[in-house]
């Protein structure tokens, strides 16, 4: 096979991969806000759309924090000249021997995160491996981002660090379905 073809063959199952979870249901997700509200996923984001930004490692965290301005700027900041009316958490998930210093570790964001974004974060502490293998989170080294609908069924999948066109994907995506 020659270099393009197997080039090509690469890009598209890569592509494949990262949209595989498109229109599955997305998994029960319970966890508690740093402003300690009990959300569980799906359940209690039904009815409205859902943008949820996932994090699993420190180096995870920090391709997800080049995100968080523009992400509060464009979904949260209700001072924004144009807002959208959807349900948006970042969800860092704290798995394995993790879990020993789950309190530290939440602790830790609520002291270096602002308080604007508290009831945006939503800690998960307990088991990962039913949620790595339903929503491919296949690198623990990046952020993965999903948006649900209404049901709860996920609509669009990405992952990796900030971009003006993954952010533009997400956006175009929303307002498709938002009109």
């Amino acid at each position: 096979m020659n270099k393009t073809l197997r080039l090509l063959v690469v890009f598209l199952f890569l592509g494949m991969v990262a949209q595989a979870q498109v229109g599955q249901q997305f998994p029960t997700l319970t966890g508690n806000t740093l402003t300690n509200k009990k959300i569980t996923i799906p359940t209690d984001t039904k009815n409205k759309y859902t943008l949820l930004a996932i994090a699993y490692s420190q180096k995870s965290e920090k391709d997800l924090a080049s995100w968080m301005q523009p992400i509060y700027e464009t979904f949260i900041d209700k001072d924004a000249l144009f807002t959208y009316d959807v349900n948006m958490f970042f969800v860092p998930m704290i798995g394995g021997f993790k879990q020993v210093a789950g309190e530290k570790i939440e602790q830790r964001l609520k002291e270096g995160m602002d308080k604007a974004l508290h009831e945006n974060v939503l800690v998960y502490k307990g088991s990962m491996g039913d949620y790595k293998s339903s929503l491919k989170l296949d690198g623990k080294d990046k952020p993965y981002f999903y948006i649900l609908d209404k049901s709860g069924k996920i609509v669009y999948a990405t992952s990796g660090e900030y971009s003006d066109k993954k952010l533009e994907e997400i956006e175009d995506k929303l307002e498709a379905v938002l009109e």
